[in-house]
């Protein structure tokens, strides 16, 4: 990915200061979507896994991503409670 076409998420980084006790911290504000080279990015994930989530079927289609031609769109907020479901630290019995 080029600079050029890379997305700019370091504007969220610094953006939305609150007060927290007597310092300011930045709270980072989550984008609406992403594509699967810019997941790498924020989350971390490599676009070939996000694929290979899609493609076995562990992510939906139309809840989790949207398919815009051939462009694939990934739900910030649908991905982030897949990833709270998934990671195995609440077991209930």
């Amino acid at each position: 990915m080029t600079q050029e076409n890379a997305y700019d998420l370091e504007k969220w980084k610094d953006t939305g200061k609150r007060k927290q006790g007597h310092r300011w911290t930045s709270a980072p504000m989550m984008p609406y979507s992403l594509s699967p080279n810019q997941m790498e990015f924020y989350f971390g994930f490599k676009a070939k896994s996000i694929y290979d989530l899609m493609h076995t079927g562990r992510l939906h289609r139309g809840y989790h991503y949207l398919k815009v031609g051939k462009k694939v769109v990934i739900i910030c907020d649908k991905f982030v409670e897949w990833m709270e479901e998934n990671d195995g630290s609440q077991i209930e019995r």
